[in-house]
């Protein structure tokens, strides 16, 4: 299964279809589906230089 995507900042235009949760004070909006889908999604921040990514990872 794919995990899923995940980025930083949030598009003012799609953010109201989404569920939002706050963990551990951070805003989080995802589909329906990742919470059936998957038991835990952790998120990592990576880093080079000035640039972040932020990766998925889960555990079924």
């Amino acid at each position: 299964m794919q995990l899923p995507s995940v980025r930083l900042g949030i598009d003012q235009g799609k953010v109201q279809s989404y569920p939002k949760v706050i963990v551990d004070g951070i805003d989080v909006y995802y589909l329906d589906s990742v919470a059936t889908s998957f038991k835990t999604v952790r998120v990592k921040i990576e880093k080079l230089l000035f640039f972040k990514k932020m990766i998925a990872v889960s555990e079924k």
